[in-house]
């Protein structure tokens, strides 16, 4: 059990994204973390390590989503309207 976040890395002077090979949320095999070359991929890389020293880890077949695992979490089972 854990909490996930979706995220991409953003220029802080533009605002701008950041070019990651993938529009977020392309499910197809070029959105794979490692299917990336040139300024993608030291881009995902970049993601990858800020994530990883909070310690998220990432989906291996969507660059943009990170996991935290929470040791002794409860699932809930509620009904949400």
């Amino acid at each position: 059990m854990g909490v996930a976040v979706d995220l991409t890395l953003v220029d802080l002077t533009s605002g701008q994204r950041l070019e990651m090979g993938t529009p977020f949320d392309t499910f197809a095999p070029p959105a794979h973390t490692a299917n990336a070359t040139g300024l993608a991929r030291t881009n995902r890389e970049r993601l990858g390590r800020a994530m990883a020293s909070a310690g998220f880890t990432n989906y291996d077949q969507e660059w943009w989503h990170y996991i935290y695992q929470v040791e002794g979490a409860v699932p809930f089972d509620i009904v949400v309207r």
